[in-house]
């Protein structure tokens, strides 16, 4: 099958990077704090399963042998530019005061949730040396980079996973509110035909 020629987009945001995925710095323990985006290479120890060789990691957490993050390359563009601008508004105030971003697991469930295995658990030892910290300014060019490199599944296959379970999440919570809906109606009956009773 022939490789899908890259859009303009991910041109620029190629060549916006290009310096940087050339000549990768040092990484550093204090580079990997929660809401720093790094693009880094990636030897996975559990090779059966499917994994990205080169993730764009936007770091949740970091704890003992290992890191927790968001790996773009999971998702296809729109929904990396969805989830980006997510954790984008709830951090208007830090943007504002030039705060770094405020970023965990609980602040991006929401918007992760039903994506398949975007949020990925890292060995810390098992991440290369050297790689790509992203400056902030820099984030929503990042998200376009065709810089991933899966094994074991096509980047199409993986997207069209992370696009069926977006689906899926959003027909529960259509369902969920229409249960609560019809639970609110009928509990306004209920009490209607309670205080009509009393009469």
């Amino acid at each position: 099958m022939a490789k899908r020629k890259m859009t303009q987009e991910e041109k620029d945001s190629y060549d916006a990077f290009k310096k940087m995925i050339d000549k990768p710095e040092k990484l550093k323990k204090s580079d990997f704090y929660p809401g720093a985006l790094i693009m880094y290479a990636y030897d996975a120890q559990d090779k059966s399963r499917a994994y990205d060789g080169r993730p764009l990691c936007l770091v949740l957490g970091r704890a003992g042998k290992h890191t927790l993050g968001i790996n773009f390359h999971w998702m296809p563009a729109k929904l990396r530019e969805k989830v980006m601008d997510g954790i984008m508004k709830q951090n208007k105030t830090n943007i504002k005061q030039g705060k770094k971003l405020t970023v965990n697991y609980q602040t991006v469930k929401a918007l992760v949730r039903g994506l398949g295995p975007v949020v990925r658990l890292y060995i810390n030892k098992r991440i290369s040396p050297k790689g790509v910290i992203v400056p902030s300014y820099q984030y929503y060019k990042a998200i376009h980079l065709r810089s991933e490199h899966f094994i074991g599944i096509s980047a199409s296959a993986a997207w069209a996973a992370a696009l069926a379970g977006h689906a899926a999440n959003k027909r529960q919570k259509a369902a969920a509110k229409k249960q609560r809906a019809i639970d609110a109606k009928n509990a306004q009956a209920r009490l209607d035909k309670a205080k009509k009773d009393k009469k």
